[in-house]
């Protein structure tokens, strides 16, 4: 019936068309009439219809793998665990950066409150010091007792070794995203005014400053890793390499001078460079207010002297990729 109706609609036609042009016409009209049949006859099933709306890529899969560490202080972190063990996401969880055999995803799981960043990685079996997750997992503990914003870890789970001691396996590790963009995104997209340029140096200079003064440092202070969040407060992620300094004075101008490079290097090397005067506000900040005019000079001309012994400073995976 659907057919025939179709067909008079064609015979229906302008007669200025041409019998070709007819052809056409009603071989598109019998190929929706199949479709239509087909859906008729063999419905579309339940399951294959939920399958459809699933993301077409999830981290992989942690069954089996053991909880080596958890957080003591979250009450809903089994159920956390429950559902990233069966992949039950809120929403579709999104690879947020990916280095080497390093992945991120960003998702928001069920029983878990706010967004959730899973990290995996390729470990040894038999690590001669303690794994990066579990040094990221240290240097986030270190930050939050500092009262400088982090992303809260929650879980770290290994994958069983499988064959020799020295077989690699995956390790992964849980935690609280840190809401807001990264500082070197921040600049790529170049959004920001002057004022809040200047702002967001300020900040940052003043993160560096709280580290130093709390006896801390940090080995990977790119800016990929600094996040602005919406509060305008700077919070720091990949946390492996925050570790204790002495508590001298010397240490901590050192420590200073040693993430403020970091900062450059990385934006030097993907042609985000800072004005100067978002340049100097930072490292005016970043060495505080009892610092003469004499010493951030110094500062400043050593920071441009390494930064051009660095040659180039392209990074080897390009952080805004």
């Amino acid at each position: 019936m659907l057919l025939s109706a179709k067909r008079e609609d064609s015979e229906s036609l302008s007669p200025a068309l041409s019998q070709r042009e007819r052809g056409k016409t009603l071989a598109v009209l019998t190929a929706v009439d199949a479709c239509e049949r087909s859906r008729t006859i063999a419905p579309v099933r339940r399951d294959t219809a939920e399958t459809d709306l699933q993301p077409a890529a999830l981290p992989p899969s942690v069954a089996g793998w053991a909880v080596a560490q958890r957080s003591a202080s979250v009450c809903d972190l089994d159920r956390a665990l429950t559902a990233l063990v069966k992949q039950r996401w809120i929403k579709p969880p999104t690879l947020a950066k990916r280095e080497g055999m390093a992945e991120t995803w960003l998702g928001a799981l069920h029983g878990a409150t706010g967004e959730i960043a899973l990290k995996i990685r390729r470990v040894s079996a038999a690590p001669r010091s303690a794994s990066h997750f579990a040094r990221a997992w240290r240097g986030a503990l270190r930050l939050q007792r500092a009262g400088i914003a982090t992303g809260e870890p929650l879980a770290i789970l290994r994958e069983p070794a499988v064959g020799s001691v020295s077989q690699p396996h995956r390790e992964a590790l849980l935690l609280r995203a840190v809401p807001g963009s990264d500082l070197l995104h921040v600049l790529h997209n170049n959004q920001s005014s002057q004022a809040r340029l200047l702002c967001v140096a300020t900040r940052t200079g003043a993160l560096v400053h709280a580290m130093a003064q709390a006896n801390l440092r940090n080995r990977d202070a790119k800016l990929s890793n600094l996040i602005l969040m919406t509060d305008w407060n700077i919070g720091v992620i990949d946390t492996a390499g925050v570790g204790r300094i002495v508590p001298l004075p010397l240490a901590r101008a050192r420590a200073v001078e040693r993430m403020l490079f970091d900062m450059l290097k990385e934006s030097s090397g993907c042609s985000v460079l800072p004005a100067r005067t978002a340049l100097w506000r930072c490292l005016t900040t970043a060495m505080g207010p009892a610092a003469s005019r004499d010493a951030r000079k110094a500062l400043w001309r050593r920071l441009a002297r390494a930064l051009d012994r660095a040659g180039d400073t392209t990074p080897r995976v390009d952080p805004l990729g």
